[in-house]
């Protein structure tokens, strides 16, 4: 059902999310300014899944597959996640029964552990006769496991993704597989075992059922109609609700305001619309003014600020994000099945008289314009053409991170490799 072996993704457009989430349908919407980066290591095993995450501020409202149950674990502490309202202590976790509906956000960086198993086959799994209750359709709850528990537990989902990480092809040995996928299970067992977490009282509990509510109804109102619901005072006349009480629901359930979030949603949006391989628009203005955004120039200014590019250029890029190259682009960038080639990273090695010697960096007036302009090195001798590799850009020295998930020891190992490939040219050039 989910496949063999280990995956690795790192993702940075939300419409990607359902392929690589197992959380079923959502909608997503970044916390933060500037590009959302969501780095996964997956593990099938089979029937079982176990994936680890890591990514910048989000909110997400979406349904549980009904051909698959939930355990989310955080691994970054105290409250670093929420879920329907309710912030995740220490040792606590979330489990999802199938079909079950789910408001989560992440309020800053945070990591999280998920275990994925079959509906159908869930019970089984876990050795039991029934579901436990919170696995069953449509549940949901927080459970609050011992210290010892939760310690194996994260060490598990660390220590495996990990090793996925370093040398996947560990668990394309069956044996590799078999251990761990018994492993999780007898893990996932002794964690629905744990009792519930501190129970609340009927009234609060209805409350937040209702805060979830409007929520959602204001989530799916923005989605049918985002050029009618600029606004919260509009919004709050269209559904009838009060601004007091709708400030109240977004602050309980994702912890942001309702105004940040339809701004934030209708972006989405547009972005998605911008991208939209079926629907071109003919220009950004068009776009903008049918989600509500009637100040051009201010919409461009936030939507960059969001996503880390201007919407012109969203519009010009392929469907998948990908920005366009002309065939005859002789930079030497590998390109993928439609002609478009891949981007991210380029470690740039100039030839000794185009450029300073390396103990003598030189300022780049605009790093991200000399990032994006793949033909100013069209000329260069292909030795020194782009290496393209994820998340950054080298240039003299000069480094601009675009992925701000990617650990300090790979960008050291990056610029090291720009480094020697430098002195390599070098010394051919002498030779």
């Amino acid at each position: 059902m989910f496949g063999r072996g280990a995956k690795s993704s790192i993702l940075s457009e939300l419409g990607a999310l359902a392929a690589d989430l197992p959380c079923g349908s959502a909608r997503a919407v970044p916390l933060r300014r500037g590009p959302m980066a969501l780095h996964i290591i997956g593990i099938g095993l089979g029937d079982v899944l176990l994936q680890t995450g890591r990514s910048t501020p989000v909110a997400l409202l979406g349904t549980v597959s009904r051909a698959t149950v939930l355990l989310v674990l955080p691994l970054d502490g105290r409250e670093a996640m929420a879920l329907n309202g309710r912030a995740l202590q220490p040792c606590c976790m979330a489990a999802l029964g199938a079909g079950a509906k789910y408001e989560a956000a992440s309020r800053r960086d945070c990591g999280w552990a998920t275990v994925v198993l079959s509906a159908a086959t869930a019970g089984t799994l876990l050795g039991r006769r029934r579901l436990p209750p919170a696995l069953r359709p449509g549940a949901h709850a927080l459970l609050r496991a011992s210290p010892a528990a939760w310690a194996r537990a994260e060490a598990l989902a660390r220590d495996a993704c990990e090793v996925a990480a370093q040398d996947p092809g560990v668990f394309e040995v069956e044996q590799a597989r078999r251990a761990l996928r018994s492993a999780v299970l007898e893990t996932a067992d002794e964690l629905l075992a744990s009792p519930a977490a501190d129970e609340e009282p009927v009234r609060t509990r209805q409350a937040r059922a209702v805060h979830r509510r409007l929520v959602r109804l204001v989530d799916d109102h923005v989605t049918a109609a985002p050029a009618c619901t600029a606004g919260v005072a509009e919004l709050s006349k269209a559904l009838g609700v009060s601004e007091r009480r709708m400030r109240e629901a977004f602050a309980v359930v994702l912890g942001v305001s309702p105004a940040r979030y339809l701004r934030l949603r209708r972006l989405v949006l547009v972005r998605a619309a911008l991208r939209s391989p079926g629907r071109r628009w003919p220009s950004v203005r068009e776009a903008a003014l049918a989600h509500g955004f009637c100040h051009l120039g201010r919409f461009s200014c936030i939507y960059r600020d969001a996503f880390g590019e201007p919407p012109s250029t969203t519009l010009g890029s392929v469907p998948d994000g990908r920005a366009r190259r002309p065939p005859s682009d002789p930079s030497g960038a590998t390109a993928d099945g439609n002609g478009t080639a891949r981007p991210a990273l380029s470690v740039r090695v100039r030839p000794e008289d185009q450029d300073l010697p390396m103990s003598q960096p030189r300022p780049v007036a605009n790093e991200r314009a000399m990032m994006d302009r793949s033909d100013r090195c069209g000329d260069w001798p292909a030795a020194a053409r782009p290496l393209d590799l994820p998340g950054l850009a080298y240039q003299c020295e000069s480094l601009v991170v675009r992925d701000p998930l990617l650990p300090p020891a790979l960008v050291r190992d990056l610029l090291d490799v720009a480094i020697a490939l430098r002195e390599e040219a070098d010394r051919r050039q002498r030779g």
